[in-house]
């Protein structure tokens, strides 16, 4: 519900900028900005509830930008990102008795406004750096994985949570791709000549439990078979019986989500704006 009422609020003033900017019918050079960015990826969810810092992975991607004005640009994305968590690097007591991990590579393109705080223009001293907000629809493919008598093993096909027993639980597979929603926060600097340096993190809503594989019960054992019966509940010690049948394994009332902070640089190619007919006949005509 926080997040909820945040990205309400981040939405609301989003639309208020648009509207403004938009129409305004300002004189800037339109141009078209390309650019590669890397940082780090990180994931919330059942296996780091409090969003530790301790097991980031790295990012990168390339960016496209079309800048409409000083104000207002739409950008596109494509990013990969690596996430992952470890019951053994805990921040709570019970994951050490859980003893779950996963990894996942996630290959992501978006489509993003972006808003600037202040006027953003190249080569002028007086307005060479803005804060930025930005949001938008993405489109990602994750695949959670583990290790498993010394290899990777896919988790979507073992089934942890009795996904391949559909006419005994009510779990469903889960599906790898999927959409989100960006919510970015940035700040951009004027370096020299057609380059922009900038820094950004943002965070992705996904509309999934399942990034970890992890989100529901455990369920009993005779529903699951070899590998799904040893990682839907590799705990080697449980005195408080944390992982019987009907506890819960991970959180089903929130989702899964992940950011990628980054630093990028980009290069920017002004638009040239070709004359009308109109405004051709009518410097004929004066002989302009």
């Amino acid at each position: 519900m926080k997040f909820l009422k945040s990205y309400k609020c981040v939405s609301a003033i989003a639309v208020s900028f648009l509207l403004v900017f938009v129409s305004h019918k300002t004189k800037a050079q339109q141009s078209i900005e390309i650019g590669l960015m890397a940082g780090v990826a990180n994931y919330y969810g059942d296996i780091n509830p409090n969003f530790s810092l301790k097991q980031l992975g790295p990012s990168f991607g390339f960016l496209v930008k079309h800048n409409y004005n000083y104000y207002v640009g739409l950008k596109g994305t494509l990013a990969y990102g690596k996430v992952k968590a470890d019951d053994s690097i805990r921040d709570l007591a019970f994951q050490e008795i859980r003893n779950l991990s996963f990894q996942s590579n996630i290959f992501e393109a978006s489509g993003q406004i972006e808003l600037n705080f202040f006027k953003y223009k190249l080569k002028d001293l007086d307005h060479f750096f803005t804060p930025y907000i930005s949001t938008g629809l993405a489109f990602f493919h994750f695949n959670p994985k583990t290790e498993y008598r010394g290899e990777m093993i896919n988790l979507v096909n073992v089934g942890t949570e009795g996904q391949n027993a559909t006419d005994l639980t009510d779990n469903e597979p889960y599906q790898l791709n999927q959409f989100s929603i960006p919510i970015g926060l940035g700040f951009k600097y004027w370096v020299g000549g057609a380059w922009t340096f900038g820094a950004e993190v943002t965070y992705r809503k996904t509309f999934t439990d399942y990034l970890d594989d992890v989100s529901d019960i455990y369920i009993e054992d005779f529903l699951l078979d070899g590998p799904a019966r040893d990682l839907s509940d590799p705990s080697i010690v449980d005195p408080k019986n944390i992982s019987r049948p009907e506890r819960m394994r991970g959180d089903r009332l929130s989702n899964d989500n992940y950011l990628f902070a980054n630093i990028y640089f980009t290069y920017n190619f002004k638009l040239t704006k070709c004359p009308t007919a109109e405004k051709g006949i009518r410097n004929s005509i004066l002989g302009n």
